[in-house]
């Protein structure tokens, strides 16, 4: 019994002694793999600082006056910024005077290696001259001409500034192929005096021109569709209208100012009419300022792309460029710049993570307001959502809580133009709401949504949702009071 008390006793121990070693053995290989894994890891963050370092500088163009040529050196995605060119500040360069400023755009758009880009920067407007035929060009990217007087003296009046843009397509400025090429835009500034400012460079639509009198011959801003309107010279695609004196024997009645540049430009500001009369101080009793230029972002929610038909100028109603290259986490804003414009290019990496989930696999948006406080109406202008660079909302189907009116039927909704007087409105405003059907479900970019913004009303518990069954839905938007203008509310998933 001791002999068999013993042996047990022993084997006991044979088997603690191998389950430790094996315990051991596999501490050791863990420790191993977990030692490699890291190494691993520390490796890919040494190559991504690598990387960074190696591409993550900061490329800057400033203005020349000519094309700026960027090589893409390595596949991924990058960052283009843009900022568009001011007007002039009154006759001469005046110092006192107040120009519209330049729009600023930024986007991260995904580049191949050896792919070419071509920037052009706008020139801030010119200041005037004594001469009129000695400053009888637009300023470089479409700023346009102020007015002019010829008698007793000879004089041009200021400038709009010039756009700032991104081409796919090398050529003159105002080359017609090479304008259809531009991916981004952000807008010139038209220009001013020193009693009032011209328009600024605009996002998706440029800001009027003041009128004194509250007349009809300032400058309005570009559109996505069209040139600033003008009491004689509207903008144009890629070119601000200029300015103009009926009267240009009439030296006290003068103050005519050209249009921004932009993807459509503003329009020029015209001063009073033939024979105008001064007033007390002999100040032309009516003065047009022009307006600013709009800007431009392929996959932006909110613009009016063309396409590739070349020979004119056809819209297609939706977000992404015919070129088939988008912007992701853009943005746009109005009069950031004074001066000439800027342009800059950065690498940001292989991959671009988008910063929430909220517009991940979603079918349906419902927007839904509760009156304004000019009437009792609810009113859309538009609902856009946007995946990979396409608006996904184009011409579908929208169910309304109510009625809509006669006029303004529920096909504005999705019919790709933000014009505010294209609208979709029920009567009664009262928590009212639309909904949108996508047709399927998409991983989104970015949604958007516009009421009516030209007389600046604001808009009574605006809630924003989606969702991917129409059961369950994502707040995006929660506001008792939401004022909209031409850029609309929007939430993006990568910001």
């Amino acid at each position: 019994m001791k002999k068999n008390q013993k042996g047990f006793a022993i084997t006991v121990m044979l088997y603690s002694v191998l389950a430790l070693a094996t315990l051991v053995l596999v501490l050791i290989l863990t420790t191993m793999s977990a030692t490699r894994k890291n190494n691993s890891n520390l490796i890919d963050h040494i190559k991504d600082d690598l990387n960074n370092a190696s591409y993550g500088t900061e490329t800057t163009f400033t203005y020349t006056g000519d094309v700026s040529e960027y090589t893409v050196g390595r596949e991924g995605y990058y960052r283009i910024r843009l900022w568009g060119a001011s007007g002039s500040r009154g006759s001469g360069g005046d110092i006192t005077g107040v120009a519209g400023k330049g729009a600023y755009t930024e986007g991260i758009i995904y580049l191949y290696a050896g792919d070419q880009l071509y920037f052009y920067l706008g020139e801030r407007g010119n200041g005037g001259c004594s001469n009129y035929l000695e400053c009888s060009s637009l300023a470089f990217n479409g700023g346009g001409l102020g007015g002019y007087f010829t008698s007793p003296l000879t004089y041009r009046f200021a400038s709009g500034g010039g756009a700032s843009d991104v081409r796919l397509v090398r050529g003159n400025w105002n080359d017609d192929l090479s304008l259809r090429s531009r991916i981004m835009v952000a807008a010139g500034g038209a220009s001013g005096d020193d009693l009032y400012s011209g328009g600024d460079g605009g996002t998706l639509i440029g800001v009027d021109g003041y009128t004194s009198t509250g007349g009809s011959i300032a400058g309005g801003g570009g559109s996505q569709i069209s040139g600033g309107s003008s009491g004689t010279n509207p903008g144009g695609f890629g070119y601000g209208g200029d300015g103009m004196i009926p009267d240009s024997t009439n030296q006290n009645c003068n103050d005519a100012f050209g249009g921004g540049g932009g993807y459509y430009g503003g329009g020029g500001g015209q001063s009073g009419t033939t024979n105008q009369p001064t007033d007390a101080t002999g100040t032309c009793a009516i003065r047009g300022y022009a307006g600013g230029g709009s800007s431009f972002m392929s996959g932006y929610a909110g613009v009016d792309a063309i396409t590739d038909d070349t020979s004119s100028i056809v819209h297609s109603h939706n977000t992404l460029h015919y070129s088939g290259k988008y912007f992701l986490a853009g943005q746009m804003r109005s009069g950031e710049n004074e001066g000439n414009g800027l342009a800059s290019i950065q690498y940001v990496g292989t991959e671009l993570q988008r910063k929430n989930s909220q517009l991940n696999d979603i079918r349906y948006i419902r927007d839904c307001i509760s009156g304004n406080n000019i009437e009792s109406t609810a009113d859309w202008v538009e609902i856009q959502a946007i995946a990979d660079g396409s608006n996904v909302a184009y011409q579908k189907s929208a169910s309304l809580s109510s009625s809509a009116s006669s006029n303004h039927g529920s096909s504005y909704l999705t019919d790709g133009d933000i014009t505010d007087s294209n609208y979709t409105q029920i009567l009664s405003g009262s928590n009212q709401c639309v909904i949108i059907d996508l047709g399927d479900t998409y991983d989104l970019d970015e949604v958007a949504v516009w009421h009516r913004y030209r007389d600046e009303r604001s808009y009574n518990n605006h809630i924003l949702t989606v969702s991917k069954d129409n059961i369950n839905w994502i707040t995006l938007v929660n506001q008792a009071t939401s004022t909209h203008d031409s850029n609309g509310i929007r939430f993006n998933a990568y910001y």
